[in-house]
């Protein structure tokens, strides 16, 4: 076990994992990381021996990314996420066919489930143990699992590492959520020394495109169309928000944010299906503009048609400057109306 003793009352939030806080007095409660963890994987394989379940015909039976994907996929379907989240103590965790057959576990659970699969279909995987709640860091010097409240899959394709949280029904394989990286993890395997630290995204794997498109009107409101397109940490978080909200609360929660942004209504929302991991997230919005052009805005756009050779049209626009209800020097108004004396002139 561990704890910590405090010497002062404030410190520094959201710093990286390895960078201690405030001193603490800590205790390992393992001779070595080699000894942890070759005693959990006993206790893994113990689980697996005790409720095997067998890699249904259906999914593949290959080392590949998409054999990890779909087998990921069957357990996210079968079994669904249970638990307090980051800051829960660790469990051992249920043999994989009490799992399957209780339809739901925690990330113990799942992981334990998951890498029973993925050994069938012949990929090397193994439960990975690593601290993503507040308040939780995981001492070097100090080997134990008290520290630690998730289980993570560590797995390899081919030459590459795979890291896979199972919890995170909304996230394909090679997806970690932000609480996630950059984290010191223990992978459970007999061959393990030393920690691990779990995979930190790139900037530029957390992404949001907006492509605007805008469509003005020659005679109306204009209208504003706008596609989202999110990866990495952003993605995982839309989709989690679009799969828990109903259609007419997104629409809803969507007209408050844009509605005073672009200064009309919202007429249709719409995102791609949370659950299809294989298509790229998207969401869409229709705005309607509800404001009417302005004195200004009149004028210029009959200059833009006179400039055009539209002399009727241009007209119609001067026409529609409205007279200001104070006498200034210089208005649109004043212009508009010199304007159309101007093309009135033979």
């Amino acid at each position: 076990m561990w704890g910590r003793l405090r010497v002062g009352t404030s410190h520094e939030l959201q710093v990286p994992d390895d960078v201690v806080v405030s001193p603490y007095v800590g205790a390992a409660t393992g001779a070595s990381w080699q000894a942890v963890a070759r005693a959990y994987r006993k206790l893994i394989d113990q689980r697996i021996a005790a409720g095997p379940v067998d890699l249904p015909a259906e999914l593949p039976h290959a080392v590949s990314g998409e054999a990890a994907g779909a087998i990921t996929a069957w357990v996210h379907h079968h079994v669904h996420h249970k638990g307090d989240g980051p800051g829960e103590a660790l469990r051992a965790p249920r043999p994989p066919a009490e799992t399957v057959q209780a339809g739901a576990g925690d990330d113990g659970d799942h992981a334990t489930l998951l890498v029973a699969l993925l050994r069938q279909a012949g990929i090397r995987a193994d439960v990975a143990l690593v601290a993503a709640g507040w308040e939780r860091r995981v001492d070097p010097d100090l080997p134990g699992v008290d520290a630690f409240d998730r289980s993570l899959v560590h797995a390899w394709v081919g030459a590459g590492e795979l890291w896979i949280d199972p919890g995170e029904e909304l996230a394909r394989p090679g997806q970690l959520p932000e609480r996630d990286q950059g984290r010191r993890a223990l992978v459970i395997a007999d061959d393990t020394r030393a920690l691990a630290t779990t995979p930190r995204a790139a900037p530029a794997d957390n992404t949001v495109r907006d492509v605007r498109t805008f469509a003005a009107s020659e005679d109306g409101y204009s209208r504003l169309t706008s596609v989202v397109r999110y990866t990495g940490a952003f993605e995982i978080e839309h989709r989690e928000r679009v799969h828990a909200m109903r259609a007419d609360q997104l629409k809803k929660m969507s007209a408050v944010r844009v509605e005073p942004e672009f200064v009309g209504t919202l007429d249709r929302f719409a995102s791609s299906d949370a659950e299809d991991l294989a298509a790229p997230f998207e969401t869409s919005a229709l705005r309607r503009s509800t404001v009417e052009p302005g004195a200004g805005d009149w004028y210029v756009i009959g200059r833009i048609l006179e400039q055009l050779g539209l002399s009727s049209d241009a007209i119609t626009a001067y026409k529609r400057v409205t007279r200001p209800q104070e006498d200034e020097v210089i208005s649109a108004y004043l212009l508009a109306q010199r304007r159309l004396a101007a093309i009135a002139r033979p």
